[in-house]
């Protein structure tokens, strides 16, 4: 897929994105919607204090980062690691959305999420590790 918006519409499509309507909490509901649709994608079209909208789960399986990716999930593996050793050039424009500017960006204008109640605050979560060991063999993993 080439953004996040066509993603979003190919997984409503296959019927495979959950829409919450009602309006969430950053703090700790949309996190416990999270926990209780393990692995689902899910849309927070309204989020409490924020304008913008709330994604989870996007990467919630192997099959749905394949089906982002566009390829089988044997082939899963070699993409990644291909990515790694031989990334693409980035195409750069004069003129895009992403460079328009009407304010100075804040992280605080992002519907960040606080998990749960012992938490210091709100903070962004997931990551994808592409490790070697000594012996050269590769893994790549989604924490």
């Amino acid at each position: 897929m080439s953004d996040l918006r066509r993603f979003l519409k190919e997984l409503e499509l296959r019927g495979e994105l959950r829409k919450i309507e009602g309006l969430a909490s950053v703090d700790f509901q949309i996190s416990r919607f999270i926990k209780k649709f393990d692995g689902e994608a899910l849309l927070f079209k309204k989020v409490k204090g924020f304008t913008s909208k709330v994604v989870a789960g996007v990467c919630g399986s192997r099959r749905k980062i394949c089906l982002a990716l566009k390829v089988p999930e044997s082939g899963l593996h070699r993409k990644i690691l291909n990515s790694l050793t031989s990334p693409s050039k980035p195409k750069i424009v004069e003129e895009a959305a992403v460079k328009e500017e009407s304010e100075p960006p804040k992280l605080s204008k992002l519907p960040i999420l606080r998990h749960y109640e012992k938490d210091g605050g709100r903070y962004i979560t997931s990551a994808i590790i592409a490790a070697k060991d000594p012996e050269g063999k590769e893994n790549v993993s989604i924490h």
